[in-house]
């Protein structure tokens, strides 16, 4: 009924959607998350969740994602965080230059996330840039 209600907000949507994908339970994140971006089409955090869940579970869905996170990028595209899972969205579709391109900004924004670090590290070396991968690689053991 929660989920159905049409007096339900799109921002407590996104709260329950955001906490359904912190306990790992994806299909409900997705159900109130697809939910709250057709409720407020204009909400780039509703967005960026959105497509942070569906690219995670055991079917992720990486071009739906990637539609997604660029929908959010539409209305923040100097928001780091959102540069970020794009970034990992991208590392997972192996598109290396473009990943690192928006991680590389993300990181500069977070530069105590070592995942990201993690992550360009990982780009790096699939591009054969190794001494860059093991910079990365240093500093994400680091934090």
């Amino acid at each position: 009924e929660f989920l159905e209600s049409p007096r339900t907000p799109a921002n407590l949507l996104v709260a329950v959607g955001t906490e359904a994908a912190k306990q790992q339970d994806f299909d409900d994140a997705r159900s109130f998350l697809a939910t709250a971006t057709a409720r407020d089409a204009t909400d780039p955090i509703a967005w960026n969740n959105y497509a942070w869940v569906l690219g995670e579970g055991e079917n992720p869905q990486l071009d739906e994602a990637l539609a997604a996170i660029n929908r959010a990028l539409e209305f923040a595209p100097n928001e780091h965080r959102f540069r970020e899972t794009r970034g990992q969205i991208l590392l997972r579709l192996e598109r290396w230059q473009e990943a690192v391109e928006d991680l590389e900004f993300a990181i500069n924004g977070l530069p105590e996330l070592g995942s990201i670090h993690e992550s360009l590290a990982a780009a790096y070396a699939a591009l054969g840039q190794e001494e860059l991968a093991q910079l990365h690689q240093i500093q994400a053991e680091g934090l």
